[in-house]
């Protein structure tokens, strides 16, 4: 999932790796910090298992003994492989990039050409999309609740509860410095400064399916396709081949030189 054949190569990466990535190094690390804990439930466990052995030669201790045994070791592993929330929130991020990339599938027969987990510097871009609607970056988001959108604010209240869980800008803002720093990437490496449209796809209850912040879009993951597809058209098949090239592994800012001997790279695109 996540390749397109574009122009006979492909530009491909798997959605959710660098959230699965992170989920892992850091529930290790919290094992780690926790494994006086594990190493004294891990001495329960065959205590346990030792003593139901000892005990085996009265008639009904072999399927209680066995019972307990089991459930000692059921429960040791349950908490060993259940990190606090906020670790797994990076495996319900991945599972989010997942949907979105699923979602994505059917653009590639229209052209479109879709990067998924793109590298920056510090984190990743979650989805990079080039199509003739454009250049678009995709931050997923796995919610848990009912989502309400205001302008930029997104507030979000869990099932069953009066008061919002939070409601704040900062998803719009992510968003947009987003859709900058990938402006910044495509004009240093193929001399194309096209407009990027930032967008939050969201998953989880919304009603609205779409609402509008500041130069950036939120959208329901099952109305995503539709509302790309719905788009006016902003790029040529050239200008799509150009970015997508871009975007492919290894490549680097152009040298001087480069741009020099091919003027025609000096574009601008705008909507």
């Amino acid at each position: 999932m996540g390749a397109q054949l574009f122009d006979g190569y492909r530009v491909r990466r798997a959605a959710g790796q660098s959230a699965m990535r992170e989920y892992e190094r850091r529930k290790k690390q919290w094992q780690r910090r926790n494994r006086r804990l594990f190493r004294g439930m891990a001495a329960a466990v065959v205590i346990i298992f030792l003593g139901t052995s000892l005990a085996a030669q009265h008639h009904l201790w072999p399927y209680v003994g066995g019972m307990l045994a089991g459930a000692a070791v059921s429960f040791y592993i349950a908490v060993h492989e259940s990190p606090p929330a906020w670790i797994e929130n990076y495996l319900v991020g991945a599972h989010g990039e997942e949907l979105t990339a699923k979602a994505l599938t059917p653009l590639f027969k229209w052209g479109w050409v879709v990067v998924h987990d793109l590298n920056r510097i510090k984190s990743n871009l979650d989805h990079v999309l080039v199509g003739p609607g454009g250049v678009f970056v995709l931050d997923t988001k796995n919610l848990h609740g009912t989502v309400v959108v205001d302008g930029d604010r997104l507030t979000l209240t869990r099932p069953g509860e009066a008061r919002a869980a939070y409601a704040n800008d900062n998803l719009a803002g992510q968003a947009r410095a987003q859709g900058s720093e990938l402006n910044r990437m495509l004009k240093q490496r193929c001399q194309l400064s096209p407009w990027v449209t930032a967008v939050v796809v969201v998953w989880a209850e919304f009603p609205q399916q779409i609402g509008h912040g500041r130069s950036m879009s939120y959208v329901h993951g099952d109305h995503l396709v539709n509302w790309l597809q719905s788009q006016p058209a902003r790029l040529n098949a050239k200008q799509i081949e150009q970015i997508a090239s871009a975007l492919k592994p290894g490549q680097r800012r152009r040298s001087k030189r480069d741009t020099q001997t091919d003027p025609a790279n000096e574009t601008t695109l705008a909507t």
